[in-house]
């Protein structure tokens, strides 16, 4: 049985690597769909490529009318795997809900997969600035995407706390079925840019510096 292969590109901005679009193809032509993040800076024909070559694209929401244009322009394009990548702290959970508002009632978001909660990781530039999110907040946003039909999704890291949050939910035992507490070397791994390989994107500094 074939099984699906994906790439996770960190791109920066898309305009970093002269190669890149060669990279994505060569990919794609060799049964690896390319996937990648951007922040919503992105030029017409770079939504073009995107769209031709990406089996998902995330757009992380820094300016909100630049992140909601370029999920429009993505889904206009016939992408199916649209999603909002969006970092929870104690520092952004409001803007957490106003988010999950605008999914129900932007016409922008109307094609939109998914918004997907990232957990903070106190590490690197996170440190000392952002505040992990206690449970009943994360419950708190889990509820109100649930009661709100919100579509969702989380990273692995939060998989543990959404599990708590569904406890006694109607549809509980289907949904612990798509969590996936920590993948890493199971279903993914991380490579950085000097072709090392680690178990994920924040085993780096736990490895070099023994913390």
């Amino acid at each position: 049985v074939s099984q699906s292969r994906y790439i996770a590109f960190g791109c920066g901005t898309l305009r970093r690597h002269p190669e890149m679009w060669d990279i994505f193809k060569y990919a794609k032509d060799n049964g690896v769909t390319p996937n990648l993040t951007i922040n919503g800076d992105v030029d017409d024909h770079e939504f073009d490529k995107i769209a031709e070559l990406c089996g998902a694209c995330a757009v992380s929401i820094y300016d909100k009318n630049l992140s909601y244009d370029a999920i429009k322009k993505l889904t206009d394009r016939g992408m199916k795997q649209v999603n909002i990548h969006f970092m929870i702290s104690q520092e952004t959970y409001d803007r957490a809900f106003e988010i999950m508002d605008d999914i129900k009632n932007d016409p922008r978001l109307a094609k939109l997969k998914a918004i997907v909660f990232l957990s903070l990781k106190t590490k690197g530039r996170s440190k000392n600035r952002f505040h992990q999110l206690t449970q009943e907040q994360f419950t708190n946003l889990v509820n109100f995407a649930l009661d709100n039909n919100v579509p969702m999704g989380m990273d692995s890291c939060s998989a543990q706390k959404f599990m708590k949050a569904i406890k006694g939910h109607v549809n509980e035992e289907q949904m612990v079925q798509s969590a996936e507490p920590c993948e890493s070397t199971l279903y993914s791994l991380y490579i950085d840019v000097r072709g090392d390989f680690y178990p994920c994107s924040f085993s780096p500094e736990i490895i070099v510096t023994g913390k």
